[in-house]
């Protein structure tokens, strides 16, 4: 009998020249050159790498994360908050990215969509590395 067709692995968009994989704008080698960078606080080329992720594979939840916080902590927030909805709207379940919204909104002084973002980022993930500081936010802005 032929082998189901979840089998096999999906067709794989062709690469110019050589495979994607040797190419130096390979998304897993920018993605880690990108996290090299902003952890050596070389956060100018850091940007860059994960602008060359993000137009290799626009649905990269990780990069926009990475672009995302690094942008925030800059102080340039509208970019960052459209880096968010672009990942949210590819990946709603992903914690950081929402976890990142409830930030923005709170900078912003919108605490109904940050009380929202910060509950949701409970629900996804209610044992995460900030829900003890989530809920005490939560916590102050209910007295």
């Amino acid at each position: 009998a032929p082998a189901p067709a979840t089998a096999t692995a999906p067709p794989q968009p062709e690469a110019s020249g050589a495979a994607q994989t040797d190419a130096p704008s390979d998304v897993a080698t920018q993605l880690r050159r990108a996290e090299r960078l902003l952890g050596q606080g070389r956060t100018a080329i850091a940007v860059r790498a994960l602008r060359v992720v993000l137009s290799i594979d626009p649905e990269h939840a990780r990069a926009r994360v990475l672009l995302a916080r690094t942008l925030y902590d800059q102080g340039l927030v509208p970019e960052a908050e459209g880096h968010v909805r672009k990942g949210l709207a590819v990946a709603p379940r992903n914690s950081e990215l929402t976890l990142l919204s409830g930030v923005i909104a709170q900078s912003k002084g919108n605490r109904a969509a940050a009380t929202s973002a910060f509950e949701r980022y409970l629900k996804l993930s209610p044992k995460g590395r900030f829900a003890g500081e989530v809920r005490e936010i939560l916590k102050g802005w209910q007295r």
